[in-house]
């Protein structure tokens, strides 16, 4: 059973994407640090005056961590298809038969199922994740001749690492 799923990406899949599952582990991380660090420093504010200002320096450096780093990494793959693909989202084409193939303009990847270690379910797309920082988005309801609940059922059969589909 062969799967072909061909959609046009957009702004938003790459930026929930970015947001969902590229930076949340950092997302998450500068919270805590930025909480941790606040909290360090309103007890240390009557005490030791320069340690509190060094808590509030590293608290500042972590919301702006926070705020400007998914906006980059969002720019810089936007920067990326501009320079391959003059500017314009071309068609994605991700088949699933022996192998993942996906061709986006002029980018072509290759995976076996047993690379996929983890597979996400967005709102305006899905994600094969085959590495800690690399995806293969696929649409969600964009398969040209079988469903979505026939392919989710598909995917986690060939996908032997994977043991159920993450909502984000």
């Amino acid at each position: 059973m062969d799967f072909e799923n061909r959609f046009y990406p957009t702004d938003e899949m790459y930026k929930e994407y970015v947001y969902k599952v590229l930076c949340r582990d950092m997302v998450v991380c500068c919270i805590v640090a930025a909480a941790v660090a606040g909290a360090t420093m309103i007890v240390c504010m009557k005490y030791e005056p320069v340690l509190a200002t060094i808590e509030g320096v590293c608290m500042v450096v972590m919301l702006i961590i926070l705020f400007l780093a998914p906006k980059d990494t969002l720019k810089r793959m936007r920067a990326v298809n501009m320079q391959t693909d003059s500017g314009t989202y071309p068609e994605c084409v991700v088949n699933f038969s022996d192998t993942v193939k996906m061709t986006e303009g002029k980018y072509n990847i290759e995976i076996t199922y047993g690379q996929i270690c983890r597979i996400f379910r967005l709102k305006s797309c899905g994600v094969l994740m085959y590495a800690k920082e690399k995806g293969i988005l696929y649409g969600g309801d964009n398969f040209v001749e079988k469903g979505g609940e026939e392919f989710e059922t598909f995917i986690l059969e060939k996908c032997t690492n994977v043991k159920h589909i993450e909502n984000r």
